[in-house]
């Protein structure tokens, strides 16, 4: 039997291959272990080739330029890998960016959707279109498209059964999207670990949605008193059946909206202090049990905002109603008094 080679007896490159088959949290505990693990664990390609391998959308040259002359691919995994933890309560006070509504082309969007433990679609949207209508874009609802006009729409199964198979475990899609600051190499991860709502139609109307969410815990003034937001990422799919042609499953769309407490669309000027704020944000965490119920805290506030806004609608229904008997009654009483 062979005699265990003592860890500080290996040199760099083998440490640095033993840490290569590690995530990014297994990385950071090892390099406390020793002062070779340490200094190992803090060999850029290590982290270049672990976030590419994370998010495949980081290996676009322009993306990779960005990264490597800012904050570094360690700085990046960092930062992409933990989500936004809804947690009002621990919520601190953030100072607002200026500046938002001149730089949105700054602003980076790296998209990556995992079946299994493939990688189905990903892409990069450099900067937020405005179409040359800055006061249009900013006053209506603000909405980001992941895919390209005119592209392919991305196959996701071919053939009946395989079609099926995918439709019955649509829930298991993983989806990234990392909005990145081109000026300072700040990331946030907008997603949710896993859906937060699936509806499936088909093959009744051929159209399927998987739905992911990310509640922001933003100042209560940044939007005017508004009550909360969430980042909402949909993904629509479409089932297409041709005669002398195999059934395909294919995803049609991929945007990202900001929507108010009581489901409103957010307008791109809302929009756009809202992902700056994102990018910010400190409340973050890598533990799927928090992030699942900071999302619980915030459906509960948006069952509440329902509960408000339905409460005031009966109470219009009712004056309304009210008025009505009023007007009436007083039109019957005039009718009466003229006859008589």
């Amino acid at each position: 039997m062979e005699k265990a080679v003592p860890m500080n007896r290996l040199n760099k490159d083998m440490l640095i291959e033993i840490l290569a088959r590690a995530d990014g949290p297994a990385i950071v505990s090892a390099s406390c272990a020793s002062t070779g693990l340490r200094e190992a664990s803090q060999e850029k390609n290590l982290w270049e080739n672990l976030c590419q391998t994370t998010w495949p959308s980081t290996k676009e040259q322009r993306v990779h330029d960005i990264i490597c002359s800012s904050s570094g691919f360690a700085k990046f995994y960092s930062n992409s890998l933990p989500l936004v933890l809804y947690n009002p309560e621990q919520q601190q006070q953030q100072q607002q960016q200026q500046g938002f509504i001149s730089t949105p082309s700054e602003l980076v969007s790296l998209v990556d959707v995992f079946y299994g433990e493939v990688c189905v679609f990903s892409n990069v949207v450099h900067g937020i279109p405005m179409h040359n209508t800055g006061s249009w874009f900013l006053d209506c609802p603000f909405r980001l498209d992941a895919l390209d006009d005119g592209a392919s729409p991305p196959l996701m199964a071919e053939g009946e059964e395989a079609v099926k198979e995918v439709y019955k475990r649509l829930d298991e899609l993983r989806l990234s999207w990392v909005l990145l600051d081109s000026r300072n190499g700040a990331a946030v991860n907008l997603s949710s670990w896993r859906p937060t709502l699936v509806e499936k139609n088909w093959p009744s109307e051929g159209n399927l949605l998987v739905r992911f969410s990310c509640p922001l815990p933003v100042d209560q003034q940044l939007l005017g008193g508004a009550g909360g937001v969430e980042c909402v990422i949909d993904l629509r799919f479409r089932v297409l059946e041709r005669p002398m042609a195999k059934t395909e499953l294919r995803m049609v769309e991929v945007t990202l909206q900001v929507e108010d407490v009581d489901g409103m669309h957010v307008n791109g000027r809302g929009s756009l202090m809202v992902l700056y704020w994102a990018l910010s944000c400190s409340t973050r965490s890598r533990d799927r049990r928090a992030i699942e119920e900071g999302y619980l805290k915030y459906q509960s506030k948006q069952m509440a905002a329902l509960d408000v806004k339905n409460r005031k609608e009966r109470l219009v229904d009712k004056m309304c109603a009210l008025s009505g008997a009023a007007l009436f009654a007083f039109f019957c009483l005039s009718g009466y008094h003229f006859l008589m």
